[in-house]
């Protein structure tokens, strides 16, 4: 059975609970529950931000509307839920990928597709800290990068297909220089420049 409670308790409970989590762990949300609770809630933006969505339907309410009521067993609750765990299944594949991926169109498109997945969940500290360490992640993928053509090459057996993989690895990361800062343009000639 679902909870079932008026708007204004989940606004107390998020107003006084919000910052360990409670009201997540109330919506079901185990892993938001845990990182409210870690993180102070979200470093306190999260809560307040929480706190203000809670607070609106108790406003609603006090000008005359209907009194809202908060249930989690509800089917259009289901499909929010539903929403935001494809949301989150997203931002996990899309950690994952441009954390392994030696593709530059996997590494660049899955890049823009988290930056916009955190910005439609409204997890502005998530977002700001992939937009601050764009160049970092980028610098971490050319380096994983050349590291697979020196496997591949150490496969071949003539120097031409020694030189081929690292040529492809380069030509693939130079499809996104725009996106590459000047520092990790150098880094791509310092690592690439011998090679081809």
């Amino acid at each position: 059975m679902g909870i079932n409670m008026n708007s204004t308790t989940y606004f107390i409970i998020t107003l006084l609970f919000g910052w360990c989590g409670a009201h997540k762990f109330i919506q079901k949300k185990y892993g938001m529950g845990l990182l409210y609770l870690f993180t102070f809630g979200l470093f306190t933006f999260g809560w307040a931000i929480d706190c203000i969505r809670a607070l609106l339907p108790v406003l609603r309410h006090k000008n005359g509307e209907p009194s809202p009521h908060v249930v989690y067993d509800d089917s259009s609750v289901i499909n929010i839920n539903t929403l935001i765990d494809d949301r989150q299944r997203i931002v996990d594949d899309c950690t994952r990928l441009i954390s392994s991926t030696t593709n530059s169109d996997v590494f660049f498109s899955r890049y823009d597709l988290l930056l916009k997945t955190l910005s439609d969940m409204g997890d502005y500290v998530m977002l700001g800290r992939y937009n601050d360490y764009k160049q970092s992640n980028i610098e971490s993928f050319i380096v994983r990068s050349y590291n697979n053509a020196l496997i591949k090459a150490d496969g071949m057996k003539t120097e031409k297909g020694k030189c081929n993989q690292f040529r492809k690895a380069y030509d693939d990361i130079m499809k996104h220089s725009s996106e590459l800062s000047d520092r990790n343009l150098e880094l791509v000639e310092q690592k690439f420049s011998s090679k081809i």
